[in-house]
C-alpha cells in the first residue's frame, strides 16, 4: 500500500535549535550577524519548501538559558557526553524514520564555533583563555558517531554565523547543490 501523493517536498533538514531560536543562545552572543545569518538560512530553506527538522539546544536542556559561556573543554565531561549521546539517539531515530518512508534527509546544520554544535569550528581553553579551534563540538561528535555506527551517510555542514568562520554565501550555495 503506497501513500496518496501530495505537495510536501520529501526533502528535509535538522538545524541546531539557536537558528530558529535566538532566545536559546548564552546572554551576549545573538547579534545583529548572528540574526542576519540565520534568517538567511531559514528563508533559503523555507523558499525551498525544505523541511526544517529543530533538533534540541544539548546546552540549554543541560543547564538552561542563564548558563555561562563555556568552551568544549568546559562542557566535555561524561555527564554532557551522555547527555548529548541521548539527544543524538533521538535525532538518529528520526532520520532513519524519514528515510524509511523516502523523504530525503538532505543535511544536518551545526552552528561553527559552538562548543556543541560546532561542525568545522568550536571553542576550547588555552591558558584561560578562550580560542578558536578547527574541530567539532560535542553534539556534533555523538551524532556523527552513532550515524557512523549505523552506516547512515548525511552530510553534516557548519553555518557560519560569524565571518570568522566562512562565508555563509558559499554556504548557501553548497545547501543548493544538494537537493
Amino acid at each position: 500500500m503506497g501513500f496518496p501523493v501530495d505537495e510536501r517536498s520529501m526533502k528535509v533538514v535538522f538545524i541546531s535549535h539557536c537558528l530558529l531560536n535566538q532566545n536559546s543562545k548564552v546572554f551576549g552572543l545573538s547579534t545583529k550577524e548572528t540574526i542576519k545569518a540565520a534568517n538567511e538560512v531559514i528563508n533559503f530553506l523555507l523558499e525551498e519548501n525544505i523541511g526544517i527538522v529543530q533538533m534540541p539546544c544539548p546546552e540549554f536542556t543541560y543547564l538552561g538559558l542563564l548558563r555561562p559561556p563555556q568552551t568544549k573543554d568546559q562542557y566535555d565531561s561524561a555527564g554532557f557526553r551522555l547527555h548529548c549521546r541521548k539527544l543524538a539517539r533521538n535525532i538518529v531515530y528520526q532520520i532513519e524514520n524519514y528515510r524509511k518512508a523516502g523523504v530525503k534527509v538532505l543535511a544536518i546544520l551545526g552552528i561553527e564555533g559552538s562548543p556543541s554544535c560546532g561542525v568545522n569550528w568550536t571553542t576550547r581553553t588555552k591558558e584561560k583563555k578562550k580560542i578558536h579551534v578547527k574541530e567539532m563540538g560535542i553534539f556534533m561528535e555523538e551524532i556523527e558517531k552513532l550515524l557512523s555506527e549505523r552506516e547512515i551517510k548525511v552530510k553534516i555542514i557548519g553555518i557560519p554565523e560569524q565571518e570568522k568562520y566562512g562565508k555563509l554565501k558559499e554556504t548557501i550555495k553548497l545547501l543548493k547543490s544538494i537537493q
